[in-house]
């Protein structure tokens, strides 16, 4: 922890990120949040294919893959994203909407061909590190993810309508 509050990071961006880490890892250590207990498998994750929504296009970087086998021998898996919000716990309407995005991403890659894998609700997770809840996608995850992409196609229709701010640089 002193080498990233060392303040010898680089730029000034670059030591408030250490900074921030440090906080992140010292919490993190603190409070070591546990997966569900149906969890069999966790491995690193790395940044995963895009998304199209509507012509937007949605990045996806979990901070773990979260794998097991139903009783039925039928393989799911979910992601977990690590979230982090100082002295704060994450707001529960926050932890649903990332629910919900991990799990439509899942779902929608399924449906392309890309994933051979059942996505699991209860193992697509927001991880609070404030306060080591396991947050999984909602009950209405399907819904809110259909939202999520009206929404995307909304943005992607009006993009180009919107004039840029005053002095922006491209």
């Amino acid at each position: 922890m002193d080498i990233l509050r060392s303040g010898l990071n680089g730029s000034d961006f670059e030591n408030d990120l250490a900074e921030h880490n440090a906080d992140y890892i010292e919490r993190f250590l603190a409070i070591r949040p546990g997966l569900p207990g149906h969890v069999q498998e966790v491995t690193k994750a790395e940044r995963m294919l895009g998304l199209d929504l509507e012509g937007f296009h949605l990045t996806f970087s979990p901070s773990l893959v979260l794998k097991r086998v139903n009783r039925r021998n039928v393989p799911k898996m979910g992601v977990a994203f690590f979230r982090y919000a100082k002295n704060k716990p994450l707001g529960e309407d926050v932890a649903c909407w990332q629910g919900a995005i991990s799990f439509g991403y899942l779902d929608a890659k399924l449906k392309q061909g890309l994933s051979e894998t059942d996505p699991e609700k209860e193992m697509c997770l927001a991880i609070d590190m404030w306060s080591g809840r396991c947050h999984p996608a909602p009950g209405n995850a399907v819904y809110r993810f259909n939202e999520i992409r009206a929404a995307c196609a909304g943005i992607v229709q009006r993009w180009d309508h919107i004039p840029p701010p005053e002095g922006a640089i491209f």
